[in-house]
C-alpha cells in the first residue's frame, strides 16, 4: 500500500495549481480594429454605387421606406 505524506500532498497539490494558472487562457477582443481606406467605403456604400446597380437602387429604398435619415454613406467633409 502506497501511503503519501501529508508533505507530498501538499506538494503536488501547488504544482497541479500552478499548472492551471500558468496556461493560457484566451482574452478579450483588443481595442483598436484597422479602419478602412474613407475613399473605397464611399465607392462602394456611396450614391453612385447605390443607383447604378438594380439591387442598390432596392436598398435607397428601402432606406426611405424605414425612415433612414441617412441614405447612403457620405464623406465626413461633405457632413460637416
Amino acid at each position: 500500500m502506497n501511503i503519501i505524506r501529508p508533505v507530498q500532498l501538499i506538494v503536488q497539490l501547488s504544482n497541479s495549481i500552478n499548472n492551471i494558472l500558468y496556461q493560457q487562457v484566451r482574452g478579450n477582443v483588443r481595442w483598436y480594429f484597422e479602419r478602412c481606406s474613407e475613399v473605397k467605403r464611399i465607392r462602394k456604400h456611396g450614391w453612385k454605387k447605390r443607383i447604378s446597380t438594380p439591387s442598390g437602387r432596392q436598398i435607397i429604398m428601402r432606406r426611405i421606406l424605414k425612415g433612414r435619415q441617412a441614405l447612403y454613406f457620405k464623406s465626413i467633409e461633405i457632413m460637416l
